[in-house]
């Protein structure tokens, strides 16, 4: 049940930043199948094989382990992408503001059609 509210999330969770301006490329998509795949592909059959045979407890722990460093590595580079991209769509939206800033100031500097001057 747990899964399918957090898939749910995810879901949630990229369509709110790609409203921002930070989607995902393939090789985003390919790097979070490949941690998923990879934790399913080591914890389990090391569970498995713990449960049949308890003297490899130390193959447990050791995959355990790995796992938990190379969660923590996929965390520090998914914090490194979110400052990144968010920095770009940042610059992007400041630099749209920009932009039409100058296109209305440029129009209120051009005398209008319809000036009231002397003689006319």
């Amino acid at each position: 049940m747990f899964e399918l509210f957090k898939v749910g999330w995810d879901l949630f969770t990229i369509r709110h930043y790609s409203r921002q301006g930070m989607k995902l490329s393939a090789g985003d998509y390919i790097v979070a199948i490949g941690f998923v795949v990879f934790l399913y592909g080591t914890a389990v059959p090391a569970a498995v094989l713990y449960q049949n045979h308890p003297q490899y407890e130390w193959v447990l722990i050791a995959t355990v382990v790995i796992d938990g460093i190379v969660a923590i590595a996929m965390f520090v580079w998914e914090i490194k992408w979110w400052i990144k991209h968010r920095a770009a769509a940042l610059a992007a939206s400041a630099q749209a503001d920009q932009g039409g800033q100058q296109a209305s100031s440029a129009r209120s500097a051009q005398p209008s059609a319809t000036t009231n001057q002397p003689g006319q």
